[in-house]
């Protein structure tokens, strides 16, 4: 019995002093975040808004023409700054094939940013996704990261998944 005890304390300073050890808290950190399109994005210009149905699962492109749509993503900026992976789900909902086109822009006016394109071919009745990998947002001072679509008719933008990552361990 007193084996047993000893070993199971034994066993519980081991497992604290490997969590406490140098090099445990410089591992790398994640942050996932997934948002519906309604709560982060808008049109490019408030004339568009006539033609969108804001949802409660994403944004509906209810005109005949496609519409810019403008979105800024939660962002931490705690730690340092590293790529960030985005993605966008969207649903065709139209009997006919559309192409849903896309900038990922990480930075912000007056600092560096950089961007970068994709696009998603949907084909009628059905969804896919615009995947952008490595995301920069250029500094970790006071920077972000937005979304421009050109959104096609009858097309609704879905969820938007962000993940973070700080290898300095600070988010």
């Amino acid at each position: 019995m007193r084996k047993t005890i000893l070993g199971a304390a034994t066993a519980t300073v081991l497992a604290t002093a490997a969590l406490a050890a140098p090099g445990a808290a410089e591992a790398a950190t994640s942050r996932v975040n997934y948002v519906h399109s309604t709560g982060v994005c808008q049109p490019a210009t408030p004339l568009e808004l006539g033609g969108l149905r804001f949802r409660p699962l994403g944004i509906f492109n209810n005109k005949t023409t496609a519409i810019y749509i403008s979105c800024t993503l939660d962002t931490e900026l705690v730690g340092t700054y590293n790529l960030t992976d985005i993605s966008i789900y969207f649903d065709n909902q139209g009997n006919v094939g559309r192409t849903v086109e896309c900038t990922a822009v990480g930075g912000r006016r007056g600092v560096a940013t950089s961007s970068v394109a994709g696009d998603a071919v949907l084909s009628a009745n059905s969804g896919g996704t615009i995947y952008f990998n490595d995301v920069d947002r250029v500094s970790s001072s006071y920077t972000a990261y937005g979304i421009s679509c050109l959104l096609p008719p009858k097309v609704e933008m879905g969820m938007i998944r962000m993940m973070e990552v700080d290898a300095g361990d600070g988010l």
